[in-house]
């Protein structure tokens, strides 16, 4: 049996993908320094988004843990603790999310329909989940993005998606507060034994 990270099959384009409507409101982390909280990434520093793919991603998540724990899970690895002053300097952005957009599901035993496995969120190799991110994007269905479980706390919901005119149209800013000022975010890092410094 191969242990090679498998890349999509040229069949994949012939399969019917399972699917998934996008929940109705989502949320991410911004930047307070960034003018718009919605950023189409296309340079290839994340999971799905890539220089050569068709479309740029926006990364965005269920809940505020799955959002707290992108941004700044992987640091948390090794400290258990962040500053006050980091913290300050991001927003929790609430996302509305109008009807109509697809998202292709991976999630349990969906991943198999596809042809992967947990690798998909849970690797790091991104040059190969971007491969990924492309093939989707290509998918005959056209769908408007991924919906994956958090390589962190595979429980959390991640939404990646894919600028689609639909999506474009479809993703607005529904509210915008400081993350330091949000009462869900404490119970959060005392869940994950972080300290505030």
């Amino acid at each position: 049996m191969s242990s090679d990270f498998p890349l999509p099959n040229p069949e994949l384009i012939k399969r019917t993908l399972p699917r998934r409507r996008v929940p109705k409101t989502l949320v991410r982390l911004s930047r307070q320094e960034f003018r718009d909280p919605i950023f189409w990434s296309t340079k290839g520093k994340y999971r799905f988004d890539s220089p050569t793919a068709r479309y740029g991603v926006l990364y965005s998540a269920a809940g505020l843990e799955g959002a707290i724990l992108e941004v700044f899970g992987d640091r948390w690895l090794e400290h258990r603790a962040m500053s006050e002053e980091l913290l300050r300097s991001y927003n929790l952005v609430k996302l509305a999310i109008a009807p109509g957009l697809w998202l292709v599901n991976t999630l349990g035993s969906n991943l198999l329909f596809a042809g992967i496995d947990a690798r998909l969120f849970a690797s790091t190799d991104y040059e190969k989940t971007q491969t990924w991110g492309r093939a989707f994007m290509e998918h005959p269905q056209n769908f408007d993005g991924i919906l994956y479980h958090s390589r962190k706390n595979p429980r959390q919901l991640n939404c990646a998606f894919f600028e689609t005119e639909p999506a474009q149209k479809a993703i607005t800013i529904s509210d915008s507060v400081p993350l330091i000022d949000t009462n869900e975010l404490y119970p959060i890092l005392e869940r994950y034994e972080i300290k505030l410094l």
